[in-house]
């Protein structure tokens, strides 16, 4: 991957995309945190960080509106934040958040567990 001219904006995309091949291969791990909704992952000596956060925009009448959607934080080993993406800069990143959630809270391993009781009742 050619990394672009400082004078062009970074694309967050082909990033996004990979992470989400690597995670649905099961190449990368997601854990949850202590914060609800907020899930990591370490690689390459950065820690992804995804959660859903406050973002406002403004409704068919002209008034401010708020919902969460997912945001996907780039931290060094300092713990310093050295890149926010937003969900309206790249496609697929409600599929990450999504996928993060599923693999981090065992969402697979846990209906596995509560179909096998439903079939011994």
């Amino acid at each position: 991957m050619s990394v672009p001219s400082i004078n062009q904006e970074l694309d967050p995309t082909p990033m996004v995309d990979a992470l989400l091949e690597k995670s649905q291969i099961g190449k990368m791990t997601w854990e949850a945190t202590a914060r609800e909704g907020t899930f990591v992952s370490t690689i390459g000596g950065l820690t992804l960080k995804i959660a859903l956060e406050p973002q406002e925009s403004f409704n068919v009448y002209g008034n401010p509106d708020q919902s969460d959607a997912p945001v996907l934080f780039l931290v060094d080993g300092d713990g310093k934040i050295i890149w926010q993406i937003y969900s309206g800069q790249t496609r697929g990143l409600w599929r990450l958040y999504r996928l993060a959630q599923r693999v981090a809270n065992r969402v697979d391993d846990r209906i596995a567990g509560l179909m096998e009781s439903l079939q011994k009742l």
